[in-house]
């Protein structure tokens, strides 16, 4: 374990992380609910909010890559 990990400080790429985490999260929820929608409407904003999740789990990975931090796994969210 680093230091700063045993420290409890925050590194870019473990905020990355966290932020892949919570875009995996809403990533996960927009197809659910793109998938069963009751109507037409819900299922259009619950793709655009899915396109914008996906854009912004596409930028972690960008800023990812910049840090030097490894690839994301099989987990991505850009692959849900």
């Amino acid at each position: 374990m680093t230091a700063d990990a045993q420290e409890g400080r925050r590194t870019p790429a473990r905020v990355a992380h966290d932020l892949n985490n919570v875009f995996t999260a809403i990533i996960t929820h927009c197809h659910l609910l793109r998938d069963e929608a009751p109507t037409p409407e819900i299922r259009a904003d619950a793709a655009e909010i899915l396109r914008a999740a996906l854009d912004g789990a596409g930028l972690v990975a960008e800023l990812r890559r910049l840090l030097g931090a490894k690839p994301p796994g099989p987990n991505d969210p850009r692959r849900a």
